[in-house]
């Protein structure tokens, strides 16, 4: 759960995530639910088959894992922006998860038997990319 008890859900199938309160309804959907990756506010969006989550205070980091990216999503400014990857597998490969790890400002993307850490500016936490 997030900020103010919310529960936020990867809608794989549908490339979105959706913001559920804690009564079960729908509050907020992230994403057009076209594929596509295009940075923007919730109702601009796309995702291309989202799947790990991660809340970090008010911010949402997603594994985006067939556009080979990871998102950021600001809860407070109801934006979307990518942080790492392009659409094409290179340094970020079909992402499907996010654990923190410990306390520090970067994001680690473990590839087969290595990892790669990737500078968050303003990133707590530190964070596994499970690829």
């Amino acid at each position: 759960a997030g900020p103010e008890g919310m529960i936020y859900v990867a809608d794989s199938g549908h490339n979105r995530i959706l913001v559920i309160d804690q009564s079960g309804k729908i509050t907020t959907t992230i994403g057009t639910g076209e594929r596509g990756l295009k940075d923007g506010s919730y109702n601009q969006a796309q995702f291309n088959l989202p799947r790990g989550l991660i809340v970090l205070d008010d911010v949402l980091y997603v594994a985006d894992t067939n556009n080979h990216a990871i998102r950021k999503i600001d809860l407070k400014k109801k934006t979307v922006v990518t942080i790492a990857g392009h659409g094409k597998k290179g340094d970020v490969a079909s992402p499907w998860d996010l654990e923190v790890r410990q306390p520090g400002r970067s994001l680690h993307a473990p590839r087969r038997f290595r990892s790669q850490a990737l500078v968050v500016p303003g990133c707590r936490q530190s964070v596994r990319i499970a690829t």
